[in-house]
């Protein structure tokens, strides 16, 4: 099997969960690199992650989370490989991961997943709270579906449909809104993305322990910013890409 896949993460401390997710990873045997930004962590913490990562093979980068997740495609532009990853570091990946995400993205020649939203063909008064059309990449997902916005916990996609990755980082203004600002650059590239069938259990989250940090937390309620950015920047179109 060629090692045809980079992957790219964001990493909290976390309970060293980072170190579990890395592991499921590297079972599937088309990853070639894995990137790692570790976020929020004092001098112990990321001597002693970055270390025990080095060992696993990954590359380590010191990140000073001011992007949040965003820092996933901070070093995005640097890798080689045929397809390009985004993962999480709160997930338990399963070994046939990516020779099912790269068959779907052969078959449609496009971008695909496991979660992510449809959007309203109208403005929204809340990105989080209004009710939308969404698809959780821990849940079952009945058949595949042509989608506006993928979860980047799990998503793939072609390294040669894009000559501008090394941009986006910058692009990115908000911190922790990484599917939207990808799913517009996609939308204006003309990459079609799709999230694609499963049972819920073929990813696996964490158990949450004390103490852990999820940066979602603060958005579920104040989603200002991502209500802002769908309303103001994707919707000059006013439309959503997925057909009627």
């Amino acid at each position: 099997m060629k090692r045809s896949v980079d992957v790219y993460m964001a990493a909290m401390y976390r309970s060293r969960h980072v170190l579990h997710a890395v592991r499921t990873l590297w079972r599937n045997p088309e990853v070639a690199t894995v990137t790692v930004v570790l976020n929020k962590c004092d001098d112990r913490q990321y001597n002693e992650l970055s270390s025990e990562l080095k060992l696993m093979g990954c590359t380590v980068y010191r990140g000073d989370n001011s992007k949040g997740c965003s820092h996933k495609i901070q070093y995005i532009a640097e890798g080689t490989s045929q397809y390009v990853s985004l993962c999480d570091d709160d997930i338990l990946y399963p070994k046939d991961f990516f020779k099912v995400l790269i068959e779907k993205c052969e078959q449609y020649q496009g971008a695909v997943g496991l979660g992510g939203r449809i959007l309203k063909p109208a403005i929204v008064k809340s990105y989080y709270r209004e009710k939308q059309k969404g698809f959780k990449a821990l849940l079952d997902v009945d058949s595949d579906q042509q989608a506006d916005i993928l979860a980047t916990s799990s998503i793939l996609f072609k390294r040669e449909w894009f000559d501008d990755m090394d941009t986006w980082f910058d692009f990115v203004e908000r911190p922790n809104m990484t599917d939207l600002y990808l799913g517009y650059i996609m939308k204006e590239r003309g990459v079609k993305k799709y999230i694609i069938a499963h049972k819920a259990g073929w990813l696996r989250h964490k158990e949450k322990e004390e103490g852990d940090d999820y940066i979602y937390d603060a958005h579920r309620n104040s989603c200002k910013a991502e209500t802002d950015f769908v309303n103001n920047v994707w919707k000059p179109y006013l439309t959503s890409s997925i057909p009627s």
